[in-house]
């Protein structure tokens, strides 16, 4: 638990979080169903420490969590603020307020955790090898985003096909991907081990001169029964919006072609998670009255709309009550997308 009185006046190389987590017995198994837990096959049984490469990131996401509590915000910590290292929600209560040292607003009470993509991405380095973003001597105190933004920063101003034949690339689908993993140095079909104990996703998006993204951002088609049956906080979508993503910028100008122009990471706000359940409630109903034909649409919802995203109109999936409709998904918009952007790269 963190104690908001206490931790503000702690260093992170002495503070309690560390002295917890300086050396750990790691125990996976593996999970199947209708099995013995006594027969559970065990995976991994290892001491483990912070890898050292890590520490100046948890370092940084300490101290984010650590100065809003002395700033006097503890009540608006939120998941989405760090990369590995978290304070999570812990009260059997989700009304339960604790006091915090520098307002008189109650937070909620909460505990460091490591994030589950971290520690998945610890266990599986264990039992699979990932591709690290190599760095120099005089890199290893940068953070996860310093080290991105540097690497990015010779191939600002060049375009997709130049920066594909600098990389001796041929035109495909993956083409923008291939070439950010260039850029990273890592391998196509290699896991970026930062990137998967970050949770990140990496996602090229295309910007009009003004700023506007050329397309609103999509996700996979969802299935219909699934949309119907569940809640929005077990949702594919909800999913979704708590992945952290890193947008590749590419910018249009005078020309008409579109040049690389920036990088940032960027998460859903807790905030705006209740419009886009929103969002999924309105389609959740017109699929349940039997209208899944009938989306939500842009204009109605502030982040997020439906519709089609099949390779045409006969590409269907069934629904629970009006037979076949058309392949449809959950769509951030493009407006909503343009503020969120030009928000993160003020804050960077």
């Amino acid at each position: 638990m963190i104690n908001y009185g206490d931790v503000v006046k702690e260093q992170f190389e002495t503070s309690s979080l560390m002295n917890k987590i300086e050396r750990l017995l790691l125990i996976a198994y593996l999970w199947e169903p209708e099995v013995d837990p006594l027969d559970y096959k065990v995976l991994i049984a290892d001491l483990w420490s912070i890898p050292e490469e890590d520490i100046q990131q948890i370092k940084r996401d300490w101290e984010i969590v650590v100065n809003k509590v002395r700033s006097g915000l503890a009540h608006e910590i939120s998941g989405s603020d760090t990369f590995y290292l978290e304070a999570c929600t812990k009260a059997a209560d989700s009304t339960k307020r604790t006091k915090q040292p520098f307002s008189d607003i109650p937070a909620k009470p909460r505990a460091w955790a490591l994030k589950a993509s971290y520690m998945t991405a610890a266990e599986n380095k264990l039992l699979e090898n990932m591709q690290t973003i190599e760095r120099a001597d005089d890199e290893r105190s940068l953070d996860l985003l310093s080290l991105v933004r540097k690497r990015f920063a010779p191939y600002i101003g060049l375009t997709e096909a130049e920066l594909a034949e600098r990389f001796g690339l041929g035109r495909s689908k993956s083409l923008c991907a291939r070439i950010t993993r260039r850029i990273l140095g890592v391998e196509d079909d290699a896991k970026i081990e930062e990137f998967e104990k970050a949770g990140i996703k990496p996602k090229t998006i295309r910007l009009k001169a003004s700023g506007r993204p050329k397309e609103a951002m999509s996700f996979p088609a969802f299935d219909y029964f699934e949309v119907a049956e569940q809640p929005f906080e077990d949702s594919d979508f909800n999913g979704y919006l708590q992945q952290r993503y890193l947008f590749v910028l590419y910018r249009e100008g005078v020309d008409g072609l579109y040049r690389m122009s920036d990088v940032c990471f960027w998460q859903m706000p807790d905030g705006d998670l209740e419009e886009a359940e929103r969002c999924y409630l309105q389609m959740q109903a017109n699929i349940r009255e039997g209208h899944a034909d009938v989306s939500v649409r842009s204009t109605e919802n502030r982040c997020c709309h439906v519709r089609p995203h099949g390779a045409n109109s006969r590409d269907t999936r069934p629904t629970p009550r009006n037979g076949d409709v058309v392949k449809k998904c959950f769509w951030l918009n493009q407006g909503y997308l343009q503020d969120e952007i030009a928000r993160q790269l003020r804050n960077t």
